[in-house]
């Protein structure tokens, strides 16, 4: 395969299969699973997480070089109602991932009334292999599904976006195409290390993997030589320029409340990355993790979730874009 061809085909590097059996257990816990095409014929798998007080044990642990992570999910006890809804987060995970790994985000948040629908990004998890976009064509498939998601009963309440890395690029641009799809802005959405342009991303997350020890199809040290026409002729597979895609343009064009959350130690998506986007964007947050990188950032639910959760429900109330007060680390 070429490295074109691997650029344009996204590898189930932290994909999250989950056997029969795991889906028997999610269903009887009330996680639903379904799937919805777009007009394109697009087949779209989804995971469907339910306002309930599921308890959720998390710990997270830092070391100097290492980390760990420990997570528990049951359910509640049946004497204990359910939280009044306050309304529904659409999970867009990252590159070489699927829905399933946003669980744990989605079970935390649910406990606080927010019900989730985690989709598999296409050519991702159980989703069809149509050819990726880098965030446009992915925002576009999913504000097509809200629609008919609502009607379903499956959104309730306020529409928010939750997204983490390629899938947080994602939902900037499903709050930039929101208006014209017809859906509405959402009412706020939070972007967990979005990076600011797809060929740059690209050739960060090369330099990054040949820094240290390279993922194998990144072995050859003369790939970062063949990096840039690889770009090019992975844009003409996919029939997009990849060196187009800004996600700041993106952020300028919407008028949602979005939370930028960076880690400090995150070498891929660097801070002025955030920034850009940031500054374009004409309601915007952000918030540092000092001591994360781009993987841990997405992971610190243990810390994050019960902030971000009455971080939403500020915004619908003020109908402005609140900064976010975090509480201590409990990490450290």
């Amino acid at each position: 395969m070429s490295l074109a061809d691997r650029i344009a085909t996204p590898s189930p590097l932290l994909a999250l299969p989950i056997p029969p059996s795991g889906r028997a257990t999610l269903a009887s816990m009330g996680i639903d699973e379904g799937e919805a095409w777009t007009a394109e014929g697009v087949r779209i798998h989804y995971l469907v997480v339910p306002a309930v007080a599921f308890n959720v044990d998390a710990q997270f642990r830092r070391e100097v070089d290492a980390y760990s992570l420990r997570w528990n999910l049951s359910v509640a006890p049946e004497d204990e109602p359910p939280p009044s809804t306050r309304g529904t987060i659409v999970y867009l995970h990252g590159w070489g991932s699927d829905g399933a790994m946003m669980l744990p985000w989605a079970t935390a948040l649910a406990r606080q009334g927010y019900r989730g629908i985690l989709p598999d990004l296409r050519h991702h998890g159980r989703s069809d292999e149509a050819p990726p976009g880098f965030g446009p064509r992915e925002a576009g498939d999913i504000l097509q599904l809200l629609p008919g998601w609502r009607q379903e009963g499956l959104v309730e309440g306020p529409v928010y976006l939750f997204g983490l890395s390629y899938g947080a690029a994602t939902a900037i641009f499903m709050a930039a195409q929101a208006d014209e799809a017809g859906t509405g802005q959402p009412t706020a959405l939070v972007a967990v290390a979005p990076f600011d342009n797809a060929a740059t991303a690209i050739e960060r997350f090369a330099g990054e993997m040949l820094d240290g020890d390279a993922l194998p199809w990144f072995a050859p040290r003369h790939v970062m030589d063949e990096l840039p026409d690889a770009i090019v002729e992975a844009g003409r597979k996919l029939d997009v320029d990849l060196a187009s895609i800004d996600v700041g343009q993106a952020a300028a064009a919407t008028s949602t409340c979005m939370l930028l959350v960076h880690g400090g130690r995150d070498r891929l998506v660097p801070a002025d990355s955030t920034q850009r986007i940031a500054d374009a964007a004409p309601h915007a947050r952000q918030v540092t993790l000092p001591f994360e990188n781009h993987m841990t950032a997405g992971l610190r639910f243990d810390w994050l979730a019960t902030p971000l959760g009455d971080w939403l429900q500020g915004v619908a109330d003020t109908g402005g874009c609140p900064a976010i007060d975090l509480p201590p680390d409990p990490a450290d």
